[in-house]
């Protein structure tokens, strides 16, 4: 089971800068991390002009891209789920995973 650690704070506090030094110093230590990010607001990963923002744009609940940088899920439909079942999604091999926001 992997340690988990949540860094929440108010917007522009750092939690982002904190995030991304605790990646390096992890995997620098060879550990595997996944992280976990909270936004409150409407941002998307579809880069306008995109197949992927083409398909969400057309009314696709959920798009999942694979390509050689990875694997990338986005789904748009308003039903949250719950944080336990977005770490369940994670490699089961993940040592260690940080949840930005959260709170």
């Amino acid at each position: 089971m992997a340690v988990t650690f949540q860094i929440i704070g108010y917007k522009k506090s750092g939690k982002t800068l904190i995030t991304t030094a605790l990646v390096r110093q992890l995997s620098a230590q060879q550990l595997r991390v996944g992280v976990l990010k909270h936004d409150a607001h409407a941002s998307s990963m579809d880069v306008p002009g995109t197949d992927t923002a083409r398909f969400s744009d057309a009314g696709a609940q959920a798009v999942l891209l694979q390509s050689a940088n990875g694997t990338f899920y986005h789904q748009t439909t308003p039903q949250m789920p719950p944080v336990s079942a977005l770490i369940a999604q994670l490699p089961a091999t993940t040592d260690v995973i940080l949840l930005e926001g959260f709170k």
